[in-house]
């Protein structure tokens, strides 16, 4: 029965066609979600692929960009969701870095480099001022 329900609804080349999608899948431009999502459904047209806990993992790790796919070997995951966890705290990890860098970027074009640098130099005179006896003193203060 199962043979001919698959053969009637989910012909050969369909099935062959997904098989080779869930083999080339690569991340790419996607998102995480994106992927983790793709992966997840075309993995159920392949289930004799990857048996095992780990080979699962390693298909998934091997398909991520290269940057993430670096970090997630780095920490050897076990199984699928453990890779998917790990995937996900490093992704969340880098959009927090990059919000970071990018408050602290705004902060400094709305001229808030330029007020530490007032603030910094306040009651000193510049780096190197010449001084009535034409030598040169490194941040002393004027007499």
């Amino acid at each position: 029965f199962r043979d001919s329900f698959l053969n009637t609804y989910y012909p050969v080349h369909a099935r062959d066609k997904n098989m080779q999608e869930f083999l080339d899948l690569q991340q790419n431009q996607m998102s995480l979600e994106e992927y983790i999502t793709r992966y997840r459904h075309l993995e159920a047209y392949c289930p004799h692929f990857y048996t095992t806990d780990g080979a699962r993992a390693g298909k998934f790790v091997r398909g991520l960009r290269e940057g993430l796919r670096t970090k997630v070997l780095t920490s050897r995951p076990r199984d699928l969701d453990e890779a998917v966890t790990m995937a996900r705290c490093i992704e969340e990890d880098w959009a927090r870095t990059q919000k970071d860098h990018q408050k602290k970027a705004s902060q400094h074009s709305q001229g808030g480099r330029t007020q530490v640098k007032r603030h910094h130099f306040a009651g000193r005179t510049r780096p190197y001022e010449r001084r009535d006896d034409r030598t040169f003193r490194r941040n002393q203060p004027t007499r």
